[in-house]
C-alpha cells in the first residue's frame, strides 16, 4: 500500500504482477549501503556500522558507535572481498558530513544513494498510469533514467581504475533494484573496455531491459531458464517485448539502439536465443554486451550460504558454468569475450 500510494493507481490497468514488482523494488529497507572506500582508518562514526554475513543471512555490528576503524579491520574486509557495509536507514544521513570527500563533492556512498533514489523515481514514473501516452511525460521519464546513468558514470569515473570500481561499487546482494543498477555499472565499464560508442544510450538500455519482468509471473524471473517448463518459458520470453511496450506506452523517446538492445538482449551468438534467433554478424555488439553483463551480475552476486568473492572469481564462475551447459563462445559474442578476458587476465588479483 505504501508503494502504491506513490502512484496514481488504476486497478484495471495495473495487474497484481506489476504491483508485486513495484512493491519489491520500492519497499523501504532497514539498512542503507556504505561503501568501504568512504571509511578512513582512525576515523570514528556516530552510529553502529554493520556488515552482512551471507553464510548466516544476518547483519552483525562490525564497527561500534564512536569506535575508530583500525587498519587491521579494514584489511580483513578487503581480504574477504567485502564491498559494502551498512547503517540503519534512519541514521544514514548522519554520516554524510563525515563521509564527504571534499567540500564540493559527495561521498561515494551518498552518490550511490542518489542514483538509487533516482531509479526508484524512474520506476514510479514508468508505472504511473495517469501519464500514459503523454509525450511530455515520456521525455521527463527519459531524462530521469538518463540522470541515473550519468550519475553512475560520474561515480565510476571517480575510481582510480576500472577494476577497483568493479571490486567496490556493485551491490553484492541480489535484488531487482540491485540487478538493474549493477547492470548499468557493468555496461558503462565494459562498453568503454570494448571501445563501444553511445555508451550512455547502452547504459539506459541496461537500466530498462528487464522492465517487462513486471508483467510476467513474479517467480519466473528468479528461476533458472532450464527449470521452466514449456508454458512458463513461453511466458518468460514475452518480457523482452513487454519491456519495449512499457517504454512505448510511456512515450519514452528511445533510440533504435536502445530499442534493439531491449528487444534482443536474450539473443545468443549461435542463434539459439530469442525472440528472433539473431546470430553472428546480425547480433550487434551493444546487444551482445547486455547479455553478458546480465549473466556476470548473476555470478558476481553473493547469495545466502556463500562467501563473498572477487570480480575475478565471478568471471571464472561465469566461464565454468557456460562451458559446462552451453559452449561459451556460442552463447556470447567472441569479440566481447576476447576483450573482457584480456581485462580480467591483466587486472590485479
Amino acid at each position: 500500500r505504501k508503494c502504491g500510494a506513490a502512484l496514481t493507481m488504476d486497478r484495471k490497468a495495473i495487474s497484481l504482477n506489476i504491483l508485486g514488482y513495484v512493491t519489491e523494488v520500492l519497499r523501504k529497507r532497514t539498512f542503507r549501503t556504505i561503501l568501504l572506500r568512504d571509511l578512513a582508518v582512525g576515523a570514528s562514526y556516530p552510529t553502529d556500522i554493520y556488515h552482512y554475513l551471507p553464510a548466516n543471512m544476518r547483519y552483525s555490528v562490525f564497527l561500534q558507535k564512536n569506535s575508530p576503524l583500525t587498519a587491521e579491520k579494514q584489511s580483513k574486509l578487503k581480504n574477504a572481498h567485502v564491498r559494502h557495509l551498512y547503517v540503519h536507514e534512519d541514521e544514514f544521513e548522519l554520516l554524510f558530513p563525515i563521509l564527504k570527500q571534499e567540500k564540493t563533492e559527495h561521498s561515494f556512498s551518498e552518490d550511490l544513494a542518489l542514483a538509487r533514489g533516482d531509479f526508484r523515481r524512474f520506476l514510479i514514473e514508468c508505472f504511473d498510469v495517469s501519464t500514459d501516452n503523454i509525450p511530455s511525460f515520456g521525455k521527463t521519464t527519459y531524462e530521469t533514467g538518463m540522470t541515473v546513468v550519468r550519475r553512475l558514470q560520474k561515480l565510476i569515473d571517480r575510481y582510480p581504475s576500472p577494476y577497483e570500481c568493479l571490486s567496490e561499487l556493485p551491490y553484492p546482494r541480489w535484488s531487482t533494484l540491485a540487478h538493474a543498477l549493477n547492470t548499468v555499472v557493468y555496461t558503462l565499464l565494459f562498453s568503454k573496455l570494448c571501445n563501444l560508442k553511445s555508451i550512455e544510450e547502452i547504459g539506459f538500455a541496461a537500466l530498462v531491459h528487464n522492465l517487462g519482468h513486471a508483467e510476467i509471473k513474479r517467480d519466473l524471473a528468479s528461476r533458472p531458464e532450464a527449470d521452466l517448463n514449456h508454458d512458463e518459458m513461453t511466458e518468460y520470453k514475452t518480457h523482452v517485448q513487454r519491456s519495449l511496450e512499457i517504454l512505448q506506452r510511456k512515450c519514452v523517446p528511445i533510440s533504435p539502439l536502445v530499442e534493439n538492445t531491449v528487444l534482443h538482449h536474450h539473443e545468443n551468438y549461435d542463434g539459439s536465443g530469442f525472440p528472433k534467433g539473431l546470430a553472428g554478424v546480425n547480433l550487434p555488439l551493444e546487444v551482445a554486451l547486455i547479455s553478458i553483463v546480465g549473466s556476470y551480475d548473476y555470478f558476481n552476486t553473493t547469495r545466502p550460504g556463500e562467501t563473498a568473492h572477487s570480480p575475478h572469481d565471478a568471471w571464472s564462475k561465469l566461464k565454468k558454468h557456460h562451458e559446462s551447459t552451453t559452449q561459451f563462445h556460442k552463447k556470447f559474442h567472441p569479440e566481447i569475450l576476447t576483450k573482457l578476458e584480456h581485462f580480467f587476465q591483466n587486472a590485479p588479483k
